[in-house]
């Protein structure tokens, strides 16, 4: 505990302040690396997992521009990666600027868009594996209170990728 920066401190206190049960999805660049897709999956899976809500997982492209400016959303990627992030790179704590190679943070950019009201959670590094750290590391550190928190939604479309055994092509060979 000691280790903790007052600045460190005071952006985990921001991010305890979060209603991650509020995103409707987890954004990653159009020509991310692979490795970055991969996280922005595992962080979807994960929101959709413990909130019960209907998150998505979307490129920043496929993203409807109403979503994009009026919802809470998980911006994964780097400002290269990621022309989200490189919109509100500026608005980025200081520390941003001096991570090194390997390093990531995640940041809460509150009305990126000038919509009152919305967060913008924004999982980066100084490079792809900067990404991959900030993401496991807030992952962790999300999951292990919110794994029982909220039971599963009846009702709810079925996780991206899941096979339902209801698709022609699928069904079970009798």
């Amino acid at each position: 505990v000691a280790l903790l920066t007052p600045e460190l401190r005071a952006r985990l206190a921001q991010l305890a302040q979060i209603d991650l049960s509020t995103v409707s999805a987890a954004v990653f660049g159009e020509d991310a690396p692979a490795l970055e897709v991969e996280w922005a999956l595992y962080i979807y899976q994960t929101l959709r997992s413990a909130t019960g809500a209907p998150v998505t997982r979307e490129k920043e492209t496929t993203l409807p521009l109403v979503d994009a400016v009026s919802r809470n959303l998980v911006l994964v990627g780097t400002p290269e990666s990621n022309p989200l992030i490189k919109a509100v790179e500026a608005q980025l704590p200081a520390s941003f600027t001096k991570l090194r190679k390997g390093h990531g943070l995640v940041a809460q950019v509150k009305d990126p868009t000038g919509y009152k009201g919305t967060v913008w959670l924004i999982v980066t590094g100084a490079d792809t594996y900067g990404v991959e750290r900030a993401a496991s590391d807030f992952l962790y550190r999300y999951w292990r209170f919110a794994k029982e928190a909220v039971p599963f939604r009846k009702g709810m479309p079925p996780v991206e990728g899941s096979w339902m055994g209801t698709e022609p092509e699928r069904s079970i060979p009798r």
